[in-house]
């Protein structure tokens, strides 16, 4: 069937008495097929029990009853117009309008030429696909390679390859093309061994079969022969063979070339024993060849035995013949002899430590160790290659080696003199920079090479002590012999800081912070600080050279500059100028306090709830208080003041006054009878003298009143006094009180 063909449709009016005619529908309604494929007509219609018949351009075709039309393996005969003829069992017919119509395409035909492989596993086969009916234009296909308008196939291996020529309406022809190959070629190599070690009487015969015959050889890359034998091949070595048959196909095989193993000759060697002597000895071992063996110096005769004697320092040459008289290859041996042996001493002078403290000390080279020394005032010799205990003169020194070859020198012993060490100094930078140095140098000593030391550190062959600070240290050189002597070398500071005083200004008076001093560095490297200390070792917190507002008394400075190095310590005084006053002294005389002096006086006054203030116009020796309260006094000479005077507690009522170190009130006040209370309040523990004084600052009446603390009433009997105004006057030590009080 060829699919997307519309169906034919035929149909007639049914009758009122008479089943209608079939609808029929038949498909394909066309088909174009290839000679010699398959078509099938199949036709669909209502009703039961219907027949069909079947015609091709109107004839009718005899075996197609069924609803269906297979045509097989179809010809051109095949084509045409196609109808069916369907009746239903009351004989009403109908057939297809349209016929179906087949159209056969011509048979497509193919044939294959090809060409073989050249050589055995090849890919150079070529086939070529011939096409012939059909519908031109062609594409080819061969094996699983896509189609392609050219026939012809290149590359080929040997093989069967499908071939598919397809035309232009697609229909298509098979065939199986096959591409053959020659025979391998087959080498075979038989090698020839060599008869001695490293021979070149080896050989290869190459036989070669197969492939496209009239084969030629070649060994090792050379030119081609046509025999396959190969003689004067050299033993244990590989060669590659090469078979070429007569269209260029070639195999290539490996053969070794075997034979006895090389000669391998190790010789053992006994030296001279001297220089000159002829006392050598060579020893050969030998494998390889074939045994037994026989030995040959230089041109000479062959001989058994493997070892040559009495042989002097010299190159020889020796041959080997095996068993089945193989040659080996010359080996050369050299007979050495020691190095001629030479003796060298060298002589410590006599020393510190006495007239035979000398010594000498032997070398030798060359010759054959061990050694032995003979010194010319010894009758033996000895292993050890110094000579102690030698005093100054002149010997022979005699060494000996292992092989009993002798060797003189003559050597002198002298005596050193004293050794005295002397330095020279490089200051340092500063007094904590470790770049102080000290060279040391000597005279006199035993020998030239000495050692020096700095304790606390090792021992060192360089005279040059670097990394030193300054400071005093002790340095000690030892002389070859170990005589040593000291010094003490001091390492000075390049730069010491040192501070002195520049300017200073004394304080006016006694008290005053009015001071001024100023100190200037030397040495040392910038910036600097500077540390002014007081008397009382306070420090001040200005680290500057310059100081105000100074104290008076002793300060001492130190200076630190940048590389933390301190100064000594200087000092600088500041003064008073004017001395101060004495303290002043105030009694009571009377109602009125007096101070015993007479010029700058200043009365102060003050509560227990306000600060001290100085009293307006208060400057005469004498002052009536005029409230409570304390009073003192201040003199003041040159701007200088004095000491304030002990304080006078000044009570002028009888009011209660507040609690203070002393305070004192009476009640009844006015006095009215022969008695009073007194009450005393203080906070320090202390004995308290009660006095009673008239305007006049006579004493009338007095009571002492022992130790106590806190609060306490006194009973005080009064004598029989006269109307009129009394103070009393309380004292605890320092502490003062005063009361004014009234007699009627």
């Amino acid at each position: 069937m060829v699919a997307g063909v519309e169906p034919v449709q035929a149909a007639s009016e049914p009758s009122d008495n008479v089943l209608a005619p079939p609808v029929i529908t038949v498909a394909p309604r066309s088909a174009s097929a290839c000679e010699g494929s398959t078509v099938s007509l199949s036709v669909t219609a209502t009703g039961t029990n219907v027949t069909y018949a079947w015609f091709r351009n109107g004839q009718a075709i005899s075996s197609a009853t069924s609803s269906s039309l297979v045509l097989a393996n179809i010809t051109t005969a095949n084509a045409g117009d196609y109808t069916v003829q369907v009746t239903n069992n009351e004989g009403s017919a109908n057939t297809n309008a349209s016929p179906a119509r087949i159209t056969v395409n011509p048979r497509v035909t193919i044939t294959a030429t090809t060409t073989p492989v050249t050589c055995a596993g090849g890919a150079n086969g070529i086939a070529v696909l011939a096409a012939a009916g059909g519908t031109a234009p062609y594409q080819y296909q061969l094996g699983s390679s896509a189609f392609q308008a050219s026939p012809t196939f290149t590359g080929l291996r040997d093989g069967v390859y499908p071939g598919v020529v397809r035309d232009a309406v697609g229909c298509t022809a098979q065939t199986n093309v096959q591409i053959s190959q020659p025979e391998s070629i087959s080498l075979v190599l038989q090698a020839v061994a060599a008869k001695c070690p490293g021979g070149s009487d080896g050989g290869i015969v190459s036989t070669a079969t197969g492939g496209n015959g009239g084969f030629r050889y070649q060994i090792n890359g050379g030119p081609y022969q046509e025999s396959g034998v190969f003689f004067d091949l050299r033993a244990n070595t590989n060669y590659f063979v090469t078979a070429t048959d007569r269209i260029g196909c070639t195999v290539s095989l490996n053969a070794f070339i075997g034979g006895p193993a090389p000669f391998d000759v190790k010789p053992g060697v006994k030296l001279a024993s001297c220089v000159g002597s002829a006392d050598g000895t060579v020893s050969l071992t030998v494998a390889g060849g074939t045994g037994p063996y026989q030995y040959q110096l230089g041109n000479g005769a062959f001989q058994t035995s493997n070892t040559f004697t009495n042989l002097g320092a010299n190159t020889y040459e020796f041959t080997i013949r095996d068993a089945i008289g193989c040659i080996s290859p010359k080996t050369t041996v050299r007979v050495e002899q020691p190095a001629p042996l030479v003796v060298r001493a060298t002589s410590i002078p006599t020393n510190c430590f006495g007239t035979t403290s000398g010594s000498i000390s032997v070398t030798t080279t060359g010759g054959a160790s061990p050694f032995q020394y003979q010194l010319n005032t010894s009758q033996s010799f000895q292993g050890e290659s110094i000579f102690r205990n030698v005093g100054a003169g002149s010997y022979t020194v005699t060494a000996r080696d292992a092989n009993g070859c002798l060797a003189t020198t003559p050597v002198s012993v002298t005596s050193s003199p004293t050794l005295r060490a002397r330095a020279a100094t490089v200051p340092a930078a500063c007094c904590n920079c470790p770049t102080g140095s000290v060279i040391l140098a000597s005279e006199g000593g035993a020998g030239t090479l000495r050692q020096y030391n700095l304790p606390g550190r090792p021992i060192q062959a360089s005279s040059q002590f670097t990394g030193l600070g300054p400071g005093t240290y002790k340095f000690k050189i030892i002389d070859e012999a170990g005589c040593a002597d000291s010094l003490d070398v001091t390492v000075a500071n390049a730069s010491p800081v040192t501070v002195a005083p520049s300017r200073t200004r004394d304080v006016t008076c006694p008290g005053r912070r009015d001071g001024e001093a100023v100190v200037l560095p030397t040495g040392g490297r910038g910036p600097y600080t500077f540390f002014w200390q007081t008397e009382r070792r306070d420090t001040l917190t200005s680290r500057t050279g310059s100081q105000t507002g100074l104290a008076e008394g002793v300060y001492t400075i130190t200076v630190l500059d940048s590389n933390r190095c301190q100064s000594t310590p200087a000092t600088v005084t500041i003064r008073s100028i004017f001395p101060q006053p004495p303290k002043p002294v105030v009694t009571l005389s009377g109602s009125s306090l007096t101070v015993n002096d007479t010029t700058g006086i200043q009365w102060y006054y003050r509560t227990d709830t306000t600060a001290a203030r100085p009293l307006p116009a208060a400057t005469l020796p004498t002052l009536t208080p005029f409230a409570s309260g304390l009073y003192y006094v201040i003199v003041t000479r040159n701007g200088c003041p004095s000491p304030q005077s002990d304080p006078f507690q000044f009570v002028l009522t009888a009011a209660p006054e507040p609690v203070t170190e002393l305070a004192i009130r009476v009640y009844p006040n006015p006095v009215t009878s022969e008695r009073l209370q007194v009450e005393i309040n203080q906070v320090q523990r202390s004995a308290v003298k009660l006095q009673m004084v008239d305007l006049s600052g006579r004493s009338v009446s007095q009571k002492n009143i022992p130790a106590f603390s806190g609060k306490q009433q006194v009973d005080w009997a009064l004598p029989n006094l006269p109307a009129g105004m009394y103070l009393i006057k309380a004292e605890a030590g320092q502490r003062q009180s005063m009361l004014r009080v009234m007699v009627q």
